[in-house]
């Protein structure tokens, strides 16, 4: 089972980072929300697959919006 990890719309991709590292299951749903700062770029999904790649882990993203869904892809 994953656990899921929520993210704040105004938490930075450090944050988000040192969550993966620090989670204790190996798959992790990170719950995005509307208008969350993380969700503005495609490379910072590429530097949080990369965390959890490091880690040892699956990052699946949760997110309302469309247009998050899409850049995560």
């Amino acid at each position: 089972m994953a656990t899921m990890l929520y993210l704040d719309a105004d938490d930075e991709i450090t944050t988000a980072a040192t969550r993966i590292r620090t989670a204790d299951a190996a798959r992790i749903g990170l719950v995005l929300p509307f208008g969350s700062r993380v969700a503005t770029s495609r490379i910072n999904f590429k530097l949080l697959a990369r965390e959890a790649q490091a880690s040892g882990r699956r990052l699946d993203i949760v997110a309302p919006d469309a247009s998050t869904r899409a850049l995560a892809a």
